[in-house]
């Protein structure tokens, strides 16, 4: 919005009031995560940035200003534990990245919501902001969304499986700006001043829509009232269930403050999960399914006998039926591959899948040869590559979609392997350590991105893990089972398979390209508009 444009704002208000609905914003979005995650308080979080956005304009400063700082207060405290494994200046340019997209959200929130017609934009150009941040820059890294905070409400779950966590974002702010929108309405004063703000026809009639009720009840409500009837008649279930297997989910990382040189503390990661699948195996017989996540075996077992041979003894154990994280030594060059590998009786990697989206900072270094010299970019001294195929892995008589750590935060990763067989994989594993990340809220936030693409895909989930949260995810987004972090325990269960496909396996991610392109072109035209209104130096 420029200076020339009126107001829709009822009245005049001083500067403290949208700062301080600003930090509210900010502060809402780490709470409607875990671990304090009050999700109902995600309803609040739009209404209060949008607060902040028009706030802004009245009191004569640039919604950007006040988005900036509530997106840098939100992610400063979510991503937090990200400084533990990348550094503290990763986790302020991770959290600065994040404030510079909501300070763009704000600035086009401010300009959508002050005209009628493009106030039904405005949840759509924030669900396009979550499109932009989970893939740019980079790979981009899309934590947090208001979707993913609703893994556990049963009453949009049904629209995931639509639409995908942006349709449940979608939902949320959609509800939000209305509420907002019909109180904002019903605050504005009668008589002339009542007319839209946005509606320069000198025709319109002054008498309608003058009373504060009438005001109300038109988009604002009117908006609730549809959102609401939209969202109670998609009862899409998940596919059927057409058998079940029996899965272990081994948890082998109880070293919470390692002492020791990485290789012995690495081995004894191993040895214990050897360990505990012996140990239910003997208790309760084969599985046929056993997963060893991300990191259980923390070198190429190539490099090492000793590591090879607790591989080979797996592989025995297990009949061939276990699904291993660990990592491959790239041929040619001094990098490396993350994996996971179906290993057989004998201990060879028989099947395997590459992780596909990596984290900067965290698996790889941009611009490595510019900033080696930062200190915590040595626990990344080499480069994790990129595999290059979507894919799925049989196991037994079962076909397994993966996704590596954080590939669980990207639902078109995961579509992508549960569709690239010649039949869709019947169910998915995220193969994750989270170790690095301490006793933070990080596990629990992992572990409902899992839920979300449960319920996206209608399958189960094996949310497997080196040091906790290890949990079995259903289809409704339930958790089924569940270990404490940084104990040496498996989790152990009947989990269902399915080949039929939701809607948004069949449909994909739609919100995502429309709405990256959306808010392009919205930015494109706050930028004429504001080249427009400029003032001109007088000759």
């Amino acid at each position: 919005m420029t200076d020339a444009e009126p107001s829709t704002w009822p009245g005049t208000l001083p500067l403290w009031v949208p700062v301080a609905a600003a930090l509210v914003a900010g502060v809402l979005l780490p709470v409607v995560h875990p671990p304090v995650g009050a999700r109902l308080l995600a309803f609040v979080l739009p209404a209060m940035l949008a607060v902040a956005a028009e706030g802004a304009v009245v009191a004569g400063r640039r919604p950007a200003t006040l988005g900036f700082v509530a997106g840098l207060v939100g992610n400063l405290v979510l991503v937090h534990w990200i400084s533990g494994r990348a550094g503290i200046l990763a986790w302020l340019l991770l959290a600065l990245v994040g404030a510079g997209w909501w300070a763009l959200l704000a600035e086009l929130l401010a300009a959508a919501l002050r005209r009628r017609w493009s106030t039904l934009l405005a949840p759509l150009l924030w669900v396009g902001i979550d499109a932009w941040r989970g893939s740019w820059p980079f790979s981009g890294f899309g934590w947090g969304t208001i979707g993913v905070s609703q893994a556990g409400n049963g009453w949009l779950v049904p629209v995931a499986r639509v639409l995908g966590e942006k349709g449940l974002t979608l939902v949320v702010v959609s509800m939000s700006l209305f509420a907002w929108v019909a109180i904002r309405d019903g605050l504005r004063t009668t008589g002339p001043e009542a007319l839209d703000a946005g509606d320069t026809d000198s025709t319109r009639d002054p008498d309608v829509s003058t009373t504060p009720a009438l005001r109300a009840a038109t988009l604002g409500t009117g908006g609730l009232v549809v959102v609401v009837l939209a969202v109670t008649m998609v009862t899409v279930g998940p596919p059927a269930s057409t058998g079940t297997i029996d899965v272990l989910a081994v948890q082998g990382n109880d070293l919470e403050f390692p002492t020791g040189p990485y290789l012995d503390d690495a081995l004894v990661v191993a040895s214990q999960a050897l360990a505990a699948t012996q140990a239910s195996i003997t208790a309760d017989g084969p599985a046929d399914l056993v997963v060893w996540p991300e990191g259980t075996v923390g070198i190429d077992p190539a490099r090492d006998p000793a590591f090879q041979d607790v591989v080979e003894r797996a592989g025995a154990v297990t009949d061939g039926r276990l699904l291993l994280g660990t990592d491959r030594e790239d041929p040619d060059s001094t990098n490396l591959f993350r994996i996971s590998a179906v290993v057989g009786p004998d201990g060879t990697q028989e099947q395997v899948y590459r992780k596909r989206t990596l984290v900067p900072f965290g698996e790889y270094v941009p611009f490595r040869s510019l900033i080696d010299w930062y200190p915590p970019l040595q626990q990344v001294p080499r480069d994790v590559l990129p595999g290059s195929e979507a894919m799925a892995l049989r196991v037994g008589d079962v076909t397994v979609a993966i996704g590596i750590c954080f590939e669980s935060m990207y639902p078109e990763v995961l579509r992508s392997n549960i569709l690239a067989g010649d039949e869709p994989a019947q169910v998915v594993v995220v193969s994750s350590a989270d170790s690095s990340f301490g006793r933070s809220g990080q596990p629990a936030q992992h572990v409902d991105q899992s839920r979300l693409r449960a319920i996206e895909t209608g399958r189960w989930v094996v949310h497997a893990t080196t040091s906790g949260v290890t949990t079995l995810v259903a289809p409704d987004g339930s958790l089924h089972g569940g270990t404490d972090l940084f104990t040496v325990d498996t989790v152990r269960g009947e989990v269902g398979l399915a080949t039929g496909l939701t809607p948004f396996l069949r449909w994909g991610d739609v919100l995502a390209p429309v709405t990256r392109l959306l808010v392009a072109l919205a930015a494109a035209a706050l930028v004429v508009a504001n080249l427009t209104n400029r003032p001109r130096n007088a000759a």
